[in-house]
């Protein structure tokens, strides 16, 4: 038997057992604390104990309903994750496209648009190159 702390949404900490392998923020499944008729509630790890140390204390531990498998739902909300920060950046890389052509547009009406467009220009040709 295994035996930890595990804190639930509501911020109630309590001492609890598993016949299954368990580690810190791993997220567990525990049975109501009130009324046997109320659903289930999840809890998350928050310190794995010794069995000594458990059967010592004060609290009796309660056993858990199940561990819940978080793996595929970690790996999805890092992919979503992922796919916006690469959308953003794809989004940023784009205006400022938009920006040069539109820059690059008006230098070719003004000189002096055109020398400050020029300059501009080698100094990020000089950054990319790193000098």
């Amino acid at each position: 038997m295994k035996y930890f702390y595990a804190v639930c949404e509501e911020g109630t900490q309590k001492l609890y057992s598993s016949k299954v392998e368990v580690e810190k923020n791993d997220v567990v499944v525990i049975p109501p604390y009130y009324d046997e008729e109320d659903l289930p509630l999840c809890a998350r790890v928050v310190t794995v104990i010794s069995s000594m140390k458990a059967l010592t204390s004060v609290e009796t531990p309660i056993e858990i309903i199940q561990k819940v498998d978080m793996d595929e739902y970690i790996e999805k909300v890092t992919k979503e994750k992922e796919d916006i920060i690469l959308f953003n950046k794809m989004d940023s890389k784009m205006a400022e496209l938009k920006k040069i052509e539109q820059l690059k547009k008006y230098a070719s009406l003004d000189p002096e648009m055109k020398k400050m467009f020029d300059e501009y220009t080698r100094k990020i040709s000089n950054e990319e190159i790193g000098e």
